[in-house]
């Protein structure tokens, strides 16, 4: 005799179809909506974490090209291990975090630049970047 299936959200048992997964449509929506919050509570953490570095490279730089000692960064909480992506520039391979750039000039120093995409600028280059 097979065993009874139960609802995947509140496990009372199912009638009717045999590929049925949910007692009715309340039960169905609860679970998908318990799925989906557990993955959105990552990408808001994730980004939660991208824009408090972003904030950081931002307020040390005052949107200029600077160079800063690494320890600011450290002492201001910076995740260093959090980008949007990165771009390459002379050699050097720039992460990114939205529109802010950096790298480790030496060991002691990390330069910051912000970088304009063509998709929200005017300018002719994609990516403004320079080896200050």
């Amino acid at each position: 005799m097979p065993t009874q299936k139960v609802c995947l959200d509140c496990e009372q048992p199912i009638y009717g179809r045999s590929d049925k997964k949910f007692c009715d449509d309340n039960c169905r929506n609860n679970f998908h909506n318990q799925v989906k919050q557990a993955e959105d509570k990552t990408l808001r953490q994730i980004n939660a974490i991208l824009k408090r570095n972003r904030n950081i490279l931002l307020r040390l730089s005052k949107g200029d090209a600077v160079e800063i000692p690494i320890q600011t960064l450290i002492e201001a909480n910076f995740n260093f291990h959090f980008c949007t992506h990165t771009k390459s520039f002379n050699k050097q391979s720039w992460p990114i975090v939205y529109d802010m750039a950096y790298y480790a000039k030496s060991k002691e120093t990390i330069a910051i630049q912000r970088v304009v995409s063509e998709k929200i600028s005017s300018t002719d280059k994609l990516w403004n970047l320079y080896n200050p």
